[in-house]
């Protein structure tokens, strides 16, 4: 099964609710943190959109800001120690 983030407009998670209907991707990013996103990781999740924000931004091309590089650093730091939770966000890359 595939499908794009268009197709799925509510999402519940044991932390909350964010109903991104009429939103744009970059808002509707915001809402699934704010709502959504584990408590430990809301503070990281949102540094990773802003960095991905102002590097796509600036590149011209914000509509749907990620940096696959940069998020992989989560599950790379979840194989070497054990957590998904990092220190700071390498973007020297």
């Amino acid at each position: 099964v595939d499908h794009t983030e268009h197709d799925i407009l509510i999402y519940v998670t044991e932390q909350g609710l964010a109903d991104t209907r009429g939103l744009d991707p970059r808002k509707r990013a915001r809402l699934i943190i704010e709502k959504c996103g584990h408590p430990d990781y809301k503070e990281q999740l949102l540094d990773y959109l802003q960095i991905a924000e102002k590097r796509h931004l600036a590149s011209g091309s914000g509509h749907q800001p990620h940096l696959l590089e940069v998020a992989f650093q989560m599950h790379v730091n979840l194989q070497k120690h054990g957590t998904m939770k990092l220190k700071s966000w390498d973007v020297s890359a």
